[in-house]
């Protein structure tokens, strides 16, 4: 099988290791090493924030983010494996929603420079505060699909990318008889011997099945 939300946490944990382990090269002043340890605390609390089922939830519960945990892995599995014949059409499908986002945002944008350029701040033709009001509506709080413009900020370098195993590449082809001569396809990873094996395996880690979710960090 192929248990994504495993196979993307240790993916996640090999990228913030190795971000982790730059961060203290020697040759970087004090103010350097400082920047960088923020920077990785910061990320690690990102990534935590859609890894963990539970602080997904309080998210979602303070208005940060609509859809469910498992909504999300699904959305973010179709985007980083995007090229996978199956999974283009569905990546199309988000893009168009997101530019219909982008659409209705740039015609509320427009709509207010018109407002105040006729109207200036005066009460709107429905009663509303007009021009103040309709400003108001050119924010991220009315974007529908919000969640799928911050997926952007789970994307993993593709060195990171956990590779596919033979019977998801079978899955996710649209011809099923491609044949595969290893287990996996080669990962860019293994590229880097400075990467190392716990790396490698860390990514490589095999588990279960697509869609089980990493229990909360204790």
């Amino acid at each position: 099988g192929f248990n994504f939300p495993r196979r993307y946490s240790n993916a996640v944990d090999a990228m913030l290791s190795a971000e982790k382990n730059a961060s203290a090269n020697d040759s970087l002043t004090a103010e350097e090493r400082d920047y960088n340890q923020k920077a990785y605390e910061r990320d690690r609390q990102l990534f935590d924030s859609v890894l963990n089922p539970e602080r997904h939830e309080e998210i979602v519960a303070a208005g940060g983010r609509r859809l469910s945990h498992r909504a999300t892995l699904g959305a973010l599995l179709i985007f980083l494996y995007r090229d996978e014949p199956r999974f283009n059409e569905p990546f199309k499908v988000l893009q168009l929603m997101m530019d219909i986002d982008s659409t209705m945002m740039k015609w509320r944008h427009n709509h207010v420079a018109m407002v105040q350029r006729f109207l200036g701040t005066r009460v709107g033709t429905g009663g509303s505060s007009g021009y103040l009001y309709l400003r108001s509506t050119v924010s991220d709080r009315y974007k529908i699909f919000t969640d799928f413009f911050n997926l952007s900020s789970f994307i993993l370098p593709r060195c990171f990318v956990p590779p596919l195993t033979e019977e998801m590449i079978s899955l996710l082809t649209s011809h099923n008889a491609i044949s595969q001569p290893d287990k996996v396809r080669e990962h860019p990873c293994f590229a880097d011997a400075n990467l190392g094996k716990n790396t490698r395996s860390l990514i490589m880690s095999e588990d279960i099945d697509l869609c089980t979710p990493r229990p909360a960090d204790t």
